[in-house]
């Protein structure tokens, strides 16, 4: 054989394995996970999903405005209503993850410095309470919820009580159907006439503003874990309000910027408007029912005199697992890819 031809065959050679070589380093890289987060559960991994935007929405216990600045750890108001909002983007479905305010969690009285001696197991409604603000509150609890779940959350949005009224009287009112039966107390709606008010479950009833603040606030603080029953009454208002808000921007997404001249007072949230607009018909164009609301379980108990939720953390960890995460596929060579 001539001296070009080995030289020719030389080259030739070369050149199919670098493609190999380069071939092969796609096969492997490839949809390769690389920086995801993962949780490893009985010896197999589980690696978070990248189409779920998460919105922590908290209800805070005032009867005004929200309050930007308080000045004092533990006077920032608590936050009694806990939930996460998840949008999957790819499949258009919408998950509400309730955290009862009661649960047990590592709580920082520092105000976010992170001091050893000033974490404490509290109440996670407190977290917000041990703030110089609102929105550092919000970022404070945030990063509470984000550690009990195991997941990143996009956005937060802190919302007082004095809004609420004001945004369901914006949308003419609100029809409640009743999941349970429910006995309140009602001073809002008419402080003239404070009396007792009976709802029987699979019952329907249209409530105006302060309607629903005396149905969604109320809680009878001299018994034991009433949180609980409020939580009932706050998802059946929840639903109500979605297909309420629904319907007011069925025609026109663009309608859902009419919501925040009316709720901004009462709103601090990290979310800019453009974003707003964007998550808003996200969120109220997505598939939605009443079993997309997920209490966190656990058990309710008594805790230094007070009420607690202790979360049961391996049925916990079930659902995050089956909410936001997966177990990836491997290529021929065991790497694992994300298609």
């Amino acid at each position: 054989m001539s001296k070009k031809k080995i030289v020719l065959l030389i080259v030739l050679a070369v050149l199919l394995l670098c493609t190999a070589g380069i071939i092969l380093y796609k096969i492997i890289t490839d949809g390769m996970i690389t920086n995801r987060k993962y949780l490893v559960v009985d010896d197999t991994k589980y690696y978070m999903k990248d189409n779920m935007y998460n919105i922590l929405v908290l209800g805070i216990d005032k009867d005004g405005p929200i309050e930007n600045e308080t000045g004092n750890l533990g006077d920032n108001g608590q936050s009694d209503v806990i939930v996460v909002l998840s949008i999957d983007k790819e499949t258009g479905e919408i998950k509400i993850i309730e955290i009862p305010r009661d649960s047990i969690v590592p709580v920082d009285e520092s105000g976010g410095k992170g001091l050893s001696n000033y974490i404490k197991d509290e109440q996670l409604c407190l977290q917000y309470a041990y703030a110089h603000s609102s929105a550092e509150g919000a970022e404070l609890t945030k990063k509470t919820v984000e550690d009990l779940l195991n997941i990143d959350i996009n956005n937060y949005v802190a919302i007082s009580f004095g809004g609420l009224a004001d945004i369901v009287d914006f949308v003419d009112g609100v029809d409640i159907t009743f999941s349970h039966d429910y006995r309140i107390f009602s001073k809002i709606h008419d402080p003239s006439d404070p009396h007792w008010i009976n709802y029987k479950a699979g019952d329907t009833q249209h409530m105006c503003g302060t309607q629903v603040l005396d149905f969604v606030q109320y809680r009878d603080t001299s018994i034991h874990y009433t949180n609980m029953e409020r939580m009932d009454r706050e998802k059946d208002f929840v639903n109500a309000f979605i297909n309420k808000a629904k319907e007011y921007i069925k025609e026109d997404y663009s309608k859902a910027t009419d919501f925040i001249p009316v709720i901004s007072p009462y709103m601090t949230t990290d979310i800019n408007p453009t974003q707003y607009v964007e998550l808003i018909s996200l969120a109220l164009s997505a598939k939605y029912n009443m079993d997309n609301i997920i209490k966190v379980p656990g058990e309710s108990m008594d805790w230094n005199e007070h009420d607690g939720y202790m979360i049961d953390k391996d049925e916990l960890l079930k659902i995050i697992l089956s909410i936001y995460y997966f177990i990836p596929e491997k290529n021929f060579l065991g790497v694992e890819v994300v298609e």
